[in-house]
């Protein structure tokens, strides 16, 4: 993946986004409004998450192709 997480308040400031790089496709974002954070062990699980995305996309395209 190229590019690193970022995490922020909403413009409201009513939640949390995190924003985590999917490869080249995009980025996957995860709000949540019960928190002000996400720890560093929810970060490494979700980044693994937008991996295995990326990974499933690419070979979606693979095989389409």
């Amino acid at each position: 993946m190229s590019g690193e997480a970022w995490q922020g308040s909403n413009t409201d400031g009513t939640a949390v986004n995190l924003e985590i790089p999917i490869a080249q496709f995009g980025r996957l974002l995860v709000s949540a409004s019960d928190r002000k954070t996400f720890l560093d062990g929810e970060i490494d699980t979700l980044k693994d998450f937008a991996g295995a995305i990326a990974l499933g996309y690419a070979r979606f395209l693979d095989l389409k192709a």
